[in-house]
């Protein structure tokens, strides 16, 4: 009798860490999912791009936070600097105003909003600035937080032509 219930006790458990491990292996971020429990993948945008589904579009783009195609570290408020897809990144925060009068300049439409992390976008794009000479304005360059337009340039420029210059509302 008490090597039976030794036995049960060890099969409890071992059918209590199994579960443990189980549910912290299905255990993902918050931010991974937007608020509607859509994952937040390269491949669910493309879909709600392509059936016209703006709702699931912005709600996807709104809940991301980093690159679909870089794993490497990302830019954050505590960093200050990271070494994304395109090299070193920055952050900055000034009105967006003249930069989303750039952009129209050449054609683009769509509105200034920021994301949850507060990465500030230009329609589907993170705003960003960077040298024009490398990245002329318009460009589509990867960063560590996503895909961005550049829409700015600015006095860094002179001192490091490759840096990219985030927008964000930090």
């Amino acid at each position: 009798m008490r090597n039976l219930s030794r036995i049960i006790n060890t099969i409890f458990a071992i059918v209590a860490v199994a579960v443990i491990f189980s549910a912290a292996g299905s255990v993902t971020r918050a931010a991974d999912y937007t608020d509607s429990g859509i994952e937040v993948t390269a491949e669910n945008l493309a879909n709600a791009v392509n059936s016209g589904d703006t709702a699931t579009e912005q709600s996807i783009l709104s809940a991301q936070t980093r690159s679909f195609t870089w794993s490497g570290s990302i830019l954050t408020r505590s960093s200050g600097v990271n070494y994304g897809p395109n090299g070193k990144e920055t952050y900055y925060n000034l009105d967006m105003t003249n930069c989303v009068n750039n952009l129209r300049s050449l054609g683009y439409s769509g509105d200034c909003w920021a994301r949850s992390d507060g990465v500030k976008m230009f329609d589907g794009y993170i705003i960003v600035a960077a040298d024009y000479s490398v990245h002329p304005l318009g460009s589509i360059v990867e960063t560590s937080l996503g895909t961005a337009i550049v829409a700015d340039t600015g006095s860094f420029a002179a001192g490091d032509s490759t840096l990219i210059d985030v927008a964000v509302e930090w």
